[in-house]
């Protein structure tokens, strides 16, 4: 699971660090998956893993949330470097209205915030706790209406201005050439809201209207969804299946096998934190090391 892919001066001071991955470091990732694995877009990796063929090497897909800009620009050349296509998962309202992802202005904000005034709106959450993390946790608590007040609220107490171009998203342009290079697109909805919070009627119109708004702008057909934040319950799960979609992604971590749940997909974050140290050779280990779960089965222990 990636979202962006960026030079590394900009990796260093993005607010959101589990978001990007220096190109230098996922060109790397991209050429030992591309010696060592099977690589395929998720639709037909799905469809070989039901037919039961047997591969020499592991089955492994790539995927990229949200739709940036930089998916195109840095992520895309690589992945044609080595052969590989993934699967992206678009936010459509960002590509096709330009509306910025709330979490984006969220994080933006709060990484302007001075100290205190940091504290207090962390004390309008009853919380003592000023991190990014906390902040971003707060708001996904809250319904669309609320989130988006407070968001609004931090943004007037700082200085300077949200900037569109350091968060813009791929243009209708970039997504059919995508689609032409042989990568899957899939939909992670039209305005990327906590779906849970959402009417039965809000959370149809997300579902259907992002299918067949993509369908419409690539000329093929939508195979899968991507949970906005990860978050479903049984509810968004039933909806997901009457809208035609054939699997869903997750955030939940894991592999996946052949009687695994298509409509909960796992996926393995691939972060700079996870990944990346300050001596050259130990990033590609410590990659090798999360993909293979290794790592997760230390965490496990401790």
């Amino acid at each position: 699971m990636y979202h962006r892919v960026l030079p590394e001066n900009i990796c260093r001071t993005y607010p959101l660090q589990s978001l990007p991955m220096p190109v230098d470091v996922f060109d790397e990732q991209m050429k030992w998956l591309a010696k060592t694995c099977n690589v395929l877009p998720l639709h037909e990796a799905l469809s070989a893993m039901r037919s039961g063929q047997d591969y020499d090497k592991p089955l492994v897909s790539i995927t990229f949330d949200d739709g940036y800009e930089d998916n195109f620009h840095y992520a895309a050349p690589v992945l044609q470097r080595y052969g590989l296509r993934a699967t992206f998962c678009i936010t459509v309202n960002f590509l096709t209205e330009g509306h910025s992802m709330w979490f984006d202005r969220a994080a933006d904000a709060w990484s302007r915030l001075e100290k205190q005034p940091k504290q207090y709106f962390a004390d309008l959450f009853s919380s003592h706790d000023v991190s990014i993390q906390s902040w971003m946790k707060q708001l996904k608590n809250m319904n669309n209406t609320r989130r988006d007040m407070t968001i609004r609220n931090v943004e007037k107490a700082v200085q300077g201005h949200f900037s569109k171009e350091r968060y813009a998203p791929m243009s209708l342009g970039h997504l059919s050439v995508l689609k032409d290079m042989g990568h899957e697109i899939a939909s992670h909805s039209l305005s990327h809201p906590i779906l849970t919070m959402l009417s039965d009627n809000e959370l149809r119109y997300e579902l259907q209207l992002s299918s067949e708004k993509l369908s419409e702008l690539t000329g093929g057909d939508i195979y899968g969804f991507c949970f906005p934040n990860g978050t479903y319950n049984e509810r968004v799960l039933g909806d997901v299946k009457k809208n035609d979609y054939i699997y869903a992604l997750t955030t939940e971590e894991g592999a996946n096998y052949t009687d695994s749940d298509q409509f909960q997909i796992k996926r393995i974050p691939v972060t700079m934190q996870r990944t990346m140290a300050p001596i050259h050779a130990i990033r590609l280990l410590n990659f090798r090391s999360e993909i293979s779960r290794l790592r997760a089965a230390w965490r496990s222990l401790l």
